[in-house]
Formats: C-alpha cells, structure tokens, sequence
C-alpha cells in the first residue's frame, strides 16, 4: 500500500507497522520514516534520507545484506527482526538504538549509527559515517586494482579504493578485508583516549598510532593478519616498554615520563615496530630484550653489552651504562648514569633533541673500539663519562655532567647545570641558544645571564659559541691556565686573565682585555709562517713574562683595551682613557673616572658612579643601579636606549642597569619594559617608567611622571599608608587590554602625564 501523498517537494513519509508499505519519494529530498514489514522504500530523484530511529519495540538492530552492486548500484537489502526491506535511490541511512550493521551503495552514502557497536561496510563513494555513541567499526574492502588504501581517523578522512572522499566521525575501529592477494592499508589511529582496534588485511599493512589526551586510559588493539604488518608509534624506542602478555599478545607501553600522552597498544600478527627514529625492528626480538628493574630505594644497576632495559624507579640510583643499545630510565629520585668503569668504551657522542617536545630525554652513541651503541636516558640528573673524548648535551633541568679524561665538550642547555671537564687541559663549554647577553667566567667557575645563569664550570678551559651569526653580546673571562675563548657575532669581550691563552672575536665588534698598562704590552702581528689564522692576528704579551700574564694570541678582534686605554687594531692607534674597572660575583661599588671609563659590575646587586666622560656601564648579572648627577648637572639617560645625554651620563652606553639614582639637576630618565626603581632628588624631573611594575619617587621641586597609555586606562590609588606623610604616593595600576604597562608605585610627584593629558596630584 502506497505511503502518504507524495510530491516532488521535500517530502515526510511514514508507513504502517501492520502491513506491507510501498514508499514512493518522487523529486525532492525526502525524510522517509521506517515501519515494521516487507516495505518497499524508493526515495527517488533529490537527496533522501531513511530512519529508522522511530520504530519502538525493537530489541536487535538492522542488518542491511550485501547485494550485487555491479548489477544493482542503488539497492539495498534490510533485515527487521524477521522483515525484509528493499530500498532504492535513498542516499542517507540513520540506524537503530540497537547494535547496526550498515552498507551503501556505488553513490555517495551517509550512514549514521546512533548508539551501540554499529558496523559500517563501505563502498564506492564519497561516503560519511557517523558512529555515534558505542565503539564503532568501518569494514573496508581492498580490491585487485587499487593502490594502497589510506585511511586517517584523526583527519577523519579517507583516500585511494573504495575510501576516497569518506569522511569519519565517531569512528573508533577500521577492519580491512580484501578480495585480491597482496592488498595493503595504511591506516593512522585518533589522538584521544578511546581505545582503536584495526584488524589488518591479507597484504603489508601499516598501522599508525598517535599520542593520546589526557589521561589515557584506553588500550588499542592492532590485529596485523597476514603479510609483514608495521605498527608506527610517536615516541623513541627507549621510551617503550614491551613485553609479552601472552602467547599471542605483545604489549608496548610508552614510559617516558616526558608529559605526552601516548595510549598502550596490544599488539597481534605483527611483526614489525617503527618508533620515533624511523628505523624498523623486528618485534619478536624486541621481545626478548632483557629488563634490569631496581626498587624504590638507592639501587646501582648494572647491565651487559647486549640490548638492555634498565629501570630504576624511586630512589636515588646509580646505572652502569654498557655498549648495548640500551634504554636507560632513572625514574624518580637523584640518578647518575656513568661510563667511568664500563669495559669497552672508548668516549661517548650526546646528541642535541628538541627540548621543547622532549625536556628532560638524552640521547648519545658510545662507542667502542669497533662499533657505536645508541642509548636514550629519561629521568637522567648527572651523566658521568669516560677517560677518552666526549660530548654532553643536557636537558630543561639542573643537570651535572663530568667528563673526566679526554677533550671534552659540554654543551649548555637551560637550567643551573655544572659541567666538569675532568683531567687533561682541552675541555670546553660551548654556549648555545643565546638570546641575552651571558657572562661566563673560568676564574670564578660561574655562569650569568641566559642559559649560562646558575652554572658551575670546574676543569673548564676553553669557552666557545657556536652561533657566529647572532647579535647577542657575550662576555667571557678565562683563568690562570692557557684558555681559548671564542665569541660570536655579536659585540664580544674575552678577557684571558694569565696564562698563554687564544682570543677569538669572530663576528661583531669585539673587544680583548688586558689587565696591565698598554705601556708594557709587547703586540706582535702574528707571521704567515706561523699558520696564520686570519689577517687580524697578534701576539699580545707583557714586556715582563715574570708578571705571568702569558703571550696571548688574539684573531678577529677590533680593540684592546689596556687599564689606561684602548688599542684600536685597524687603526694601529692608542687613545689614553680612564682606567678599566671591574667589580667581582659580590655586590661592588664602583666609581668612574673623568675619562672614557669601562666599568663591569659582573654578577651582584652593584652601584655604578657616573662621572664626567662618556663611559661604558655593564652592570652584568644581578641589580644593579645607576648613580649619576653627582655634579648637580642635570641627567638624561634611558634604560630602554641605554645611552645617556647630558651631565655626568652624556655619550655613556648603558648595558644591564636596572635602577637609577640622580640627584638635583632638571632630570629626564627613562626606565625599560622591566622592574625599575628611579629615584631622582631635587630639581624639575621627567621620569617615564615605561612598561613593568616601577617605583618612581621624584623628590623634591615639580615632577611629571609620564604614562604610555590614556588615563581611563589606569586606575589610581593613595598609597599613604606606606609614607610618614599623607598626599605624597600613589599607585598607577594598568587596567587596559593585554599587557600595556603594570602596577607602579609614585612618590612626591606633581603630576601624571597620560597619551591624552595631565593629572594634576
């Protein structure tokens, strides 16, 4: 019996559970509603779409049978719960509240599954599936002509065969069947933490699994089949714990401890692993690698020279590494790998990762006298390692490295590391990812500034940086041994102290130190018969060797700075000039001289005297504040510029000054975009603090404190419960979009200048 009145508008048809229904769709995109009995279902021309979502009683889903599609492209079969349906021309099907099976046609089909495991079997067409809730399945066939099938349940897409243009969503599961020998899918899981199962094909599948959120609690399941099937994982092979579960179950577990989020995975028919490194290893292998497992007190783990596994869970453990390919894993606690007794090993090779997907992983090469071993070490704090040469990277932590013999490279990573070359007389520190000036200094076996902040170097001689192309000014001080220090592209001072040391500017306008007058400096250009190293080569050496300062041989350096001048080399001339004046790692006061003066702070929370004379201020690491004014003269200077303009700062460079100090001149300061305080007493002020949280106290006479942005941007505050006297502090706070400026701290202010007035105070 005919449904409904059917038109060629989009049309609603619902049938009868008590008998046998013909629908007829005609033109336009139909919603046809499923009824129990022998229906016959033509959607007709238009997108139309089937459910049988509406039907009560039900207590199984629909299985849709497989037809001919060769000889009936847009004809499907149904079976209800004893009925048989034949549809024709109908484009999208929507399932049951029950378990589905559900196929297509040679179109492009939409399937939905609503709740439970629904099975989709796919079909010629851009298709869609839409799983639902449940675990969902999509049973793809490969046949005799088609390429390798792809399917991405992370792009949710399909490609080649019978999967191009699907799309997937919902969809936890992917089965491939073929009907040619040899066929082969290359299928990639979700990033998520619902459990995957793929079941393989006849041919060489690959399987590949992603990273999962967090938490993961899912387990995926791989089921290879027949053929060489490869399952991929995200992560190093030494961040894997494989095991056998049981006769036919391989597990893989990650266990890097590195904050991502991988899901275990069991593993079936498979006979091929491919990790991070992307080389392939046989599994069956990998499952016999032995495990070396400590407990959660203090443990020293010693392994062999075959492949092994070493955990040392909680405790501060000891691991002897090996020449295997060994997987190392400290786990909690304080733990030292060493190779300082390993048999066999002739120095190892650290490898630079990217610390921002793996901060706290080493990876390294040690060899022996035939042949290299590659190890991965996670949870690693101190690395001990061998009496031959060898190179150390570190991780986002505080790590302690010692190299003992050999020429040994160390190079720096964040964190407050402490490197210790060991014997002999050629180990390095090579300085890398510089991004602010650093001051690193073998005398005082301490680093400042950028990656260089906190560290420790003992048995360090010689200092490099391997960025010659960068613009970052780097400082670098040897120590009484013969030291090679070598800058890089920015505007370098190497400073050798005694001993026959080389001083490599490369890059940028250097600088080489001397701590003796020019008068007693014997420089000597350095001949071609000796190897020379560029055109800009000398000897440099005190006319008295008994003073031990040594002959120091300097390349690609601009000036020399003596304690009573400079030496500009291109120019072959000496100006007299203050005198040098270098403070220590403690807290330095620190007075210029009415010449050219260059005063160093170093390390330290220092004062800086100005004077007369355009003058360099480094204030090196620490706070360090600047005293000008002296002279009563009025002081111009800017943090942010750091230069000054008038009185006792005209034409001084300003490097790493923190806090000002002036006294009863007109002043006009400026801070920077961080922290100041700016304390200018006496005379009409101008002070800008700029971006950062600042205390500004202008003193006496009438002050203007400046402000970057409008005053509905700020909101002001009396702060007269921190003076001895009311009506003289205020706190500006920004309360504008993004950043902008911060909470500042004014006192004795007349005015608040803002971008579209003055407050008057």
């Amino acid at each position: 019996m005919s449904v409904g009145f059917p038109t060629n508008s989009n049309d609603s048809l619902e049938g009868s559970d008590a008998r046998d229904d013909l629908y007829e769709g005609l033109g336009g995109n139909d919603t046809l509603i499923a009824t129990l009995g022998n229906d016959t279902i033509n959607g007709g021309p238009g997108s139309d779409t089937l459910t049988y979502a509406e039907i009560s009683g039900l207590s199984q889903g629909i299985v849709m049978r497989d037809v001919d599609l060769e000889t009936r492209p847009y004809v499907q079969q149904v079976s209800l719960r004893g009925d048989l349906q034949y549809i024709y021309n109908v484009e999208g099907v929507i399932g049951t509240v029950w378990e589905d099976t559900l196929r297509g046609t040679v179109g492009n089909d939409i399937l939905s599954g609503l709740s439970r495991n629904d099975t989709f079997y796919d079909s010629p067409g851009a298709d869609r599936y839409w799983g639902g809730q449940g675990s969902d399945t999509v049973v793809i066939t490969r046949h005799a002509d088609d390429p390798v099938i792809i399917v991405n349940l992370l792009l949710q897409r399909g490609w080649t065969g019978d999967a191009t243009g699907d799309r997937y969503f919902g969809i936890e599961n992917i089965k491939m069947i073929s009907d040619a020998p040899g066929a082969s899918f290359d299928v990639t899981n979700t990033r998520d933490d619902v459990a995957n199962r793929f079941d393989g094909s006849a041919g060489d599948d690959i399987f590949r699994l992603l990273g999962g959120a967090d938490p993961v609690s899912a387990i995926d399941t791989v089921i290879g089949g027949d053929g060489q099937d490869t399952v991929a994982f995200g992560f190093s092979l030494q961040e894997a714990e494989i095991t056998q579960t049981d006769a036919d179950t391989v597990q893989v577990r990650y266990v890097g401890g590195d904050h991502r989020d991988f899901k275990t995975a069991l593993l079936r028919d498979v006979e091929v692993v491919r990790f991070a490194d992307f080389r392939d290893r046989d599994l069956a292998t990998l499952v016999q690698e032995p495990e070396i497992i400590g407990t959660n007190e203090p443990d020293r783990l010693y392994g062999t020279n075959a492949d092994e596994f070493y955990r040392g869970l909680a405790g501060n453990d000891t691991l002897y590494g090996s020449v295997g390919n060994d997987r190392l894993d400290g786990g909690l606690g304080y733990d030292l790998v060493t190779f300082a007794i390993s048999g066999g090993i002739q120095g190892i090779l650290m490898r630079e990762v990217d610390l921002d997907d793996t901060p706290y992983r080493m990876e390294l090469t040690a060899f022996n006298a035939a042949d290299g071993a590659d190890q991965t070490l996670f949870g690693i704090e101190a690395i001990t390692g061998t009496s031959f040469d060898d190179r150390f990277f570190g991780t986002v932590g505080r790590d302690v490295q010692r190299g003992l013999g050999g020429r040994d490279s160390f190079y720096t990573s964040p964190g407050a590391d402490k490197y210790d070359g060991g014997a002999g007389t050629t180990d390095s520190v090579v300085v890398r990812h510089v991004s602010e000036n650093s001051f690193l200094s073998l005398a005082l076996g301490r680093g400042y500034g950028g990656e260089a902040e906190g560290d420790v170097y003992t048995g360090i001689e010689h200092i490099y940086t391997d960025d010659p192309f960068g613009t970052t000014d780097m400082h670098f001080e040897g120590d009484s041994a013969a030291n090679h220090l070598q800058g890089g592209g920015g505007d370098d001072t190497l400073r050798g102290l005694n001993g026959d040391d080389t001083l490599v500017g490369d890059g940028g306008v250097d600088t080489a130190i001397f701590d003796y007058v020019y008068d007693d400096a014997i420089i000597t250009p350095r001949s071609v018969g000796q190897g020379i190293l560029s055109e800009s080569d000398y000897f440099v050496e005190h006319s008295d060797s008994g003073f031990g300062f040594g002959r120091d041989l300097v390349t690609g350096v601009e000036y020399f700075q003596f304690r009573n001048g400079t030496y500009d080399v291109a120019a072959d001339q000496f100006t007299e000039t203050g005198i040098l004046i270098n403070g220590t790692a403690g807290d330095d006061t620190l007075a210029a001289t009415q010449y050219l003066d260059l005063m160093w702070g170093f390390a330290g929370d220092d004062v800086m005297m100005a004077s007369a004379g355009p003058d360099k201020v480094d204030g090196g690491a620490g706070r360090d504040t600047l005293q000008a004014g002296n002279d009563g003269a009025a002081v111009h200077l800017s943090l942010l510029a750091g230069r000054g303009w008038a009185g006792e700062t005209d034409g001084d460079r300003l490097i790493d000054i923190e806090d000002v100090f002036t006294f009863g001149g007109n002043d006009t300061i400026a801070g920077d975009h961080g922290d100041n305080v700016i304390v200018s007493r006496g005379g009409d002020d101008v002070v800008t603090g700029l971006a950062g949280d600042d205390i500004i106290d202008t003193g006496f006479g009438f002050d203007r404190v400046v402000f970057g942005f409008d005053r509905n941007q700020y909101a002001i505050t009396s702060r007269d419960a921190f003076t001895t006297e009311a009506g003289i502090s205020w706190q500006v706070d920004y309360i504008g979009p993004g950043t902008g400026d911060g909470t500042n701290i004014v006192t004795h202010a007349e005015v608040l200048q803002f971008a579209d007035g003055d407050f008057i105070l």
